[in-house]
């Protein structure tokens, strides 16, 4: 089965591979779809889709609306699990992967009917591009801004492919028959685009064509007459020429300058805003960074421009001296300049720009003499009506009337495509031979620069792609042409912007003002990143209202900065800015902007990553610095599913601490908890320390945060009664009124301490209490107080309610984003449909658990998909051959993880293959061999499964009284931990 298709091109809609229409439910989640595809493959920031979509919304928590529309779309997307809508540190974003866009494959079409030579293949080619038109774009949307311009774009491209199919057809010199039906679409398209003078200039040729000429004069003669009366303006020049091939006039065309020669690649949004934009604007100036490729994208509009009949003049102002410019312009239009002095020498530029038609002046890298340019520019549209100019500069010129195209790097398909073809004319041996994520890796060290890309392919004829993008990113090598091409911008700056440039230069991910204030402690800064922002050495995201410097420009830059001796006081600055960050967010993760502050975190957590590890390599003072960064961003390690760094983190922290400071009793039980839960180590002392050391400062908000951690960390290693004295002992110190979220947080894990200590109703009174005080301020817990009062559900025998339970948490957690925490609710649930003998529902959620574990490639997830299946193809197809396979894949999964309580379970229920097989010797082996892992794992509810075994043997008495104890003893087992005893009916059904 083929992928989904997504379709904008009329209704917004999605098909599965089978061509079934998939609902997308409520028009503000198909408004989302649409945003997402159209910036697909990128991520867009959760800040840019409400400012898009709730603007002017009357939601009270917009924030709120935006998770429950990703939620909507994201159970509407996964007919193949996990789903196209994927979500990252940036963001949300589409995957295409496998997948088919049908805007994205109307610009293909465009883009391979344009390049063929046949003007009959190219006709029939555009021809099919427009069919894929089944109606107006984005239907049944509002007029948000992003869908009123979109419409606008592609109603753009559609009309010039029709009028460029027209074109085309009246090349290859169609029948009488084919030109009467080509003119009646061109009437129809002419009616509604009235201004277009293209349009009608097409359908006086086809009249001519079909041998009417007398219908075509008459049609010259309305739409002159509606040019006078509307516009005040005769017809243009492929109008007039119209008129005149009707009349058998065969007046000599002024004569083009040639197209460029270079193969153009990719970039097909681009050139087609870029030439759409062309017909809007008389001065167009592409701006953009040193190595952008600028001048490919203006020469391959102005021989777009030059296919549908437009005069183009091409000026290259490299090299060329301020003084020359007038002649050296001169010498592109074909007139030879002599000794005439500059004003005779632009009154005869005039005539020379007006012969043709729709003459296209292309001034090419402008920066380098920027105010002359500017000037001429000016003057030669204030003398030539019908002049257009495109110009290419690393900012813009500043003349009246000007369009500002910011060209960014190119898109990750586009830089591949481009180093493949590069690498191919030099070894096409090594271009077939070069891996797709390697040349990827290679392109996104150069910040997919075109320049940059043309610079290092070269390079992958004498070294890996893996060496290469490593040398590139550890070293910061910058290719000579582009670091000369940098330096030349940079030169021209003044002192304070550039050292405005250098400071912030440490900054790896975008970064706000304040952020760059706060770094560079120099005054006027803002207007020094606005002054770097339209010198093209720093780009500006309105969106965001964040600047970023690409990747070849911040080598340059750090480079720079050491050159200058200002490293250490920069990074310090950075690091103090990171610190305070890093408490602000973390105040604000424990109230009611607990979402906008985790969003603020994430996006800006790469920054905090490169300064902790650059704090970890410094002195005692920078490494406790580092700590209480780490220490402060405990949250985030949890929510973002980070625990594994984290850990890590903290441990270094604890190893540099002073005992005395603050952040230390919350440093030591982060530190445990995170050891507990990953299963790396039973950090118990870590937890009795962070406890003791709480208690001793009289902390109460830290008291009960430490005490929850401790607590539910003895619960996880099956310390009950040191679980209880832990929260008795901390008991004291919870307040709803001055710390609600630590207090929200102790009741939650207490009521996973009361499920272990069989008390299910007070549990379900705890995760209850602990659901209404976290609802308005933590909806990540607060799903969590869900999956525990589940488990009081499951525990009291309402399985029914526990299933609504677990499923509401798992919508909830998948709402936020936060795929870890749902995916271990979908393991939850796929075991509890395995034991209700649910097995289509099995399947379904085992197919979706599989996508998200295969994509992050964790162990458990992994492991309980296979146990899930094997559990499938045993119970529901009597299939014990796939059982068994799937059981050792499983326990593979958990050895990797470290569960041995989990390698139990499958050795146990290999046992029960082998006993249905009729194997009972092979049966008793492996129950006890999952007698002895169980013991070894510490878990004393491990034993039941394999005991259940053993006891159905006619030899095995002990084994049932053993059965009956580890019933009566071990505590209940906790389903977020390992929930395959959720397959079972009860503690007595058979395996």
């Amino acid at each position: 089965m083929t992928g989904m298709e997504f379709q904008l091109l009329g209704d917004v809609a999605v098909r599965d591979g089978s061509g079934r229409a998939l609902p997308v439910p409520g028009v503000r989640v198909r408004a989302l779809l649409a945003l997402l595809l159209l910036h697909a493959p990128f991520a867009v920031s959760a800040g840019r889709i409400l400012d898009e979509l709730w603007a002017d919304a009357t939601a009270k928590d917009p924030a709120a609306a935006l998770h429950t529309a990703v939620a909507k779309l994201r159970r509407a997307l996964r007919a193949t699990p996990p789903g196209p809508l994927l979500t990252g540190p940036a963001g949300y974003r589409i995957d295409l992967s496998g997948h088919s866009f049908d805007v994205a494959g109307f610009e293909d079409e465009l883009a391979r009917a344009r390049t063929l030579d046949d003007p009959a293949a190219r006709a029939a080619a555009l021809r099919g591009a427009l069919d894929r038109w089944p109606g107006s774009p984005l239907a049944g949307l509002p007029d948000l801004p992003f869908v009123t311009a979109e419409r606008s774009r592609l109603a753009e491209l559609r009309l010039a492919a029709l009028e460029d199919g027209a074109a085309a057809e009246l090349a290859a010199g169609p029948g009488p028959e084919r030109a009467a039906a080509l003119a009646g679409a061109l009437r129809t398209a002419a009616r509604r685009h009235p201004d277009r003078e293209r349009l009608h200039a097409l359908l006086v040729h086809a009249l001519r064509a079909s041998g009417r000429q007398a219908e075509a004069l008459a049609t010259y003669r309305e739409v002159r007459a509606a040019l006078l009366d509307r516009l005040g303006i005769e017809p243009g020049p492929e109008l007039r020429a119209a008129q005149r091939a009707v009349l058998g006039d065969s007046a000599r065309r002024a004569r083009p300058t040639p197209r460029s020669s270079t193969a153009f690649l990719g970039r097909r949004t681009e050139l087609a805003r870029l030439t759409a934009g062309l017909a809007a604007a008389r001065l167009t100036t592409v701006t953009g960074p040193p190595g952008v490729g600028k001048t490919a994208l203006a020469h391959a509009a102005a021989d777009a421009e030059q296919h549908r009949g437009a005069t183009v003049f091409r000026v290259d102002l490299v090299p060329c001296p301020p003084e020359e410019l007038p002649w050296t312009v001169a010498e592109a239009l074909g007139i030879d300049p002599g000794a005439a002095p500059p004003h005779l020498l632009f009154e005869r530029l005039r005539p020379a720009l007006g012969r043709g038609s729709r003459p296209l002046l292309l001034l090419d890298n402008c920066e380098h003499l920027h105010a002359e340019a500017a000037d001429l520019t000016a003057r030669l549209l204030a003398a030539c009506p019908g002049l257009r100019v495109l110009a290419t500069s690393r900012e813009p010129l500043g003349a009246p009337g000007e369009a500002r195209f910011e060209l960014s790097p190119m898109t990750a398909a586009d830089a591949v495509r481009l180093f493949h073809d590069r690498l191919g004319r030099l070894s096409p041996s090594a271009a077939s031979a070069a891996a797709t994520p390697d040349v990827d890796a290679v392109c996104a060290a150069v910040d997919r620069i075109p320049l940059g890309i043309e610079l290092v392919a070269p390079k992958a004829t004498t070294s890996p792609l893996p060496e290469i993008a490593r040398r590139l990113r550890a070293h910061g090598a910058v290719p000579g042409t582009l670091r000369a091409a940098i330096e030349l911008g940079y030169r021209r700056l003044t002192d304070p912007e550039r050292a405005v440039l250098r400071a912030v230069s440490v900054f790896t991910a975008p970064f706000p003002t304040e952020a760059a204030e706060a770094v560079t402690a120099l005054p006027d800064t803002a207007a020094a990143l606005a002054r770097l922002a339209e010198t093209s050495l720093l780009l500006f995201d309105p969106a965001t209202a964040r600047y970023r410097m690409l990747l070849p420009v911040r080598h340059f830059a750090r480079a720079e900065l050491a050159g200058h001796d200002e490293e250490p006081a920069v990074h310090l600055r950075h690091a103090r800015w990171v610190a305070e960050l890093a408490d602000h967010t973390a105040d604000l993760m424990r109230g009611p902007t607990s979402r906008a502050a985790f969003a603020t975190l994430r996006s800006v957590f790469a920054e905090v990553s490169a300064c902790l590890d650059r704090l970890a390599d410094g002195d005692p003072g920078q490494r406790r610095l580092a700590g209480r960064i780490t220490t402060r961003l405990s949250l985030y390690w949890l929510l973002s599913g980070r625990r594994a760094e984290g850990h890590r983190r903290l441990t270094d922290a604890l190893a540099a601490a002073d005992p005395d400071a603050p952040w230390y009793p919350e440093a030591l039980a982060w530190c445990g908890w995170l050891g507990v839960n990953l299963h790396a180590a039973d950090d118990v002392d870590l937890l009795r320390r962070a406890v003791t050391a709480a208690v001793e400062r009289t902390d109460p908000a830290a008291t009960t945060l430490v005490g929850a951690l401790a607590l539910t960390a003895h619960v996880r290693q099956d310390r009950l009664a040191e679980a209880r004295e832990t929260a008795d002992r901390t008991a004291t110190a919870l307040d709803e009124r001055r710390h609600r979220w630590e207090t929200g947080i102790w009741h939650l894990f207490h009521g996973e301490l009361q499920v272990a200590e069989g008390s299910p109703r007070a549990a379900l009174d705890s995760a209850t209490l602990a659901g209404e005080l976290l609802a308005d301020i933590d909806p990540h817990s607060t799903a969590t107080a869900d999956l525990v009062a589940g488990m009081a559900h499951e525990r009291l025998g309402e399985r029914a309610a526990a299933v609504r339970r677990w499923q509401r948490a798992r919508r909830e957690l998948a709402g936020l984003g936060a795929d870890h925490e749902a995916s271990y609710a979908t393991a939850v649930l796929a075991c509890a449909a395995v034991g209700d003998a649910r097995w289509a529902d099995a399947a379904a959620l085992a197919d979706e658990l599989a996508g998200y574990a295969r994509a992050s490639g964790e162990h458990f997830l992994l492991g309980k998909t296979a146990t899930v299946r094997a559990l499938l193809a045993r119970r529901a197809h009597r299939d014990h051959d796939l059982a068994e396979r799937l059981h050792r894949t499983a326990i593979e999964h958990y050895e990797a993880d470290n569960r041995p309580e989990c390698v139990a379970h499958e050795l146990a229920l290999l046992g029960a293959v082998a006993a249905e097989r009729g194997e009972p010797v092979v049966a008793r082996v492996r129950w006890e061999r999952a007698l002895r892992t169980a013991e070894r794992s510490g878990r004393a509810h491990a034993r039941v499964l394999p005991l259940r075994g053993l006891a159905a043997l006619p030899d095995q008495p002990a084994a049932a009284h053993d059965l009956a104890r580890a019933l009566r003893e071990a505590p209940p087992p906790r389903m977020t931990e390992c929930p395959v005893h959720l397959t079972v009916a009860d503690d007595t059904a058979p395996l």
